[in-house]
């Protein structure tokens, strides 16, 4: 069954909150990647006699653990600082050690979009920081330029070195960009649920059910399908509201959404319409299955039994059933089965009513016991 969502509204995280979470999950894999590469790094150091190249390495992976154990506290803005420091003073001494043709200072340009992605931080303060960052780029680069690095290697082995470094910064300037990407989709695609789902039931809402119409009409007239539709409205919900509280009132509204959304098949559609009322599109359905499927949701929503300040009470609903017909709008058919509904209303309330014309005998059942 299509509610807009498979889970409650209570449940979802909100759009800052599912950003939030994104950005520590990559932050995370991309510092267990640091970790790796910082290893890889330490072996090299040795392997080309460079032991301050492997020290770097051991106290970045240290920095790293630190990190990981400070994430756990939600201390994120000294995690954050952490390695941003590690990455600039790191790539520094690295390219210290073995040469500015080594590449190292590509690490540290990988602050600027790490600085872009982080949702912790103002706008402003990005500016800001990424302006102050490239100073220290340059300042960096020039004197790295004109130091004289403390281990020399072989011309072959640096410039491994350099294109390994080289890709690294590609990797992680991939991934960031990946990453960003990914979240800024999944966080579109939020919204969209969001904008068309109902925050009280987690069931479609109008705007997004109109939608869908618009499509199941299409594709049944594409097809030569049956497509019915159910207006069921809470009988006397005015009156919930005014005895008991609108607490109440939507403790009932949960409650039939809740019969909905078990009550129907995968492919039915079930939306809160507006208010008590609640629209429920059924494809390739026709109208005798569309009024048996009505009368089964009434007689469940009926089973519940409602306790407020000691006194007993259960809820019926009333629905209407329409059937889309040839060269019909889907307006014209959600008007006759509002007009059904309301016929089963003055009726007496607690009934399912086929739209006049639908079907040859209307099916009318009153509420049993």
């Amino acid at each position: 069954m299509s509610t807009g969502t498979t889970r409650s509204a209570s449940e979802l995280l909100t759009t800052q909150q599912f950003e939030l979470a994104r950005f520590d999950d990559y932050s995370r894999q991309g510092q267990l990647l640091a970790i790796a590469v910082h290893g890889l790094f330490a072996v090299f150091g040795l392997l080309i006699g460079a032991p301050q190249l492997t020290l770097l390495q051991l106290v970045s992976i240290a920095v790293y653990a630190v990190s990981f154990a400070i994430a756990r506290r939600r201390m994120l803005w000294l995690q954050t600082s952490l390695v941003y420091l590690d990455l600039l003073v790191h790539s520094t001494l690295a390219g210290w050690i073995v040469g500015v043709e080594a590449g190292f200072q590509y690490y540290s340009w990988i602050l600027l979009p790490l600085v872009f992605t982080n949702v912790h931080r103002t706008l402003r303060s990005k500016v800001i920081t990424a302006a102050l960052l490239s100073v220290v780029f340059v300042v960096i680069d020039l004197w790295l330029r004109h130091a004289q690095p403390l281990v020399a290697i072989e011309p072959a082995a640096l410039a491994a070195l350099r294109y390994f470094n080289i890709g690294c910064y590609l990797l992680a300037l991939g991934m960031a960009s990946y990453a960003h990407g990914k979240t800024a989709r999944e966080l579109q695609e939020r919204l969209r649920s969001a904008a068309g789902t109902d925050s009280l039931t987690a069931l479609m809402n109008r705007r997004r059910m109109s939608e869908r119409l618009v499509e199941e009409v299409a594709r049944a007239r594409r097809k030569g399908d049956a497509l019915s539709l159910m207006l069921l409205d809470i009988d006397r919900f005015k009156t919930i509201n005014d005895e008991h509280g609108h607490a109440q009132g939507d403790r009932v509204i949960a409650h039939v959404a809740d019969v909905l959304r078990t009550g129907v098949r995968q492919v039915d559609m079930v939306s809160r319409w507006g208010g008590e009322e609640f629209l429920i599109l059924l494809p390739d359905t026709d109208v005798q299955a569309a009024a048996e499927l009505a009368e089964r949701i009434r007689r469940q929503v009926t089973l519940k039994v409602h306790r407020v300040e000691g006194v007993e009470s259960r809820v019926t609903i009333t629905a209407g059933i329409a059937t889309l017909r040839p060269r019909e709008s889907i307006e014209a058919t959600i008007h006759r089965a509002d007009v059904a509904l309301y016929e089963g209303k003055r009726a007496g309330r607690d009934r399912v009513v086929v739209s006049e014309g639908d079907l040859d005998v209307e099916l009318r059942v009153a509420a049993q016991g």
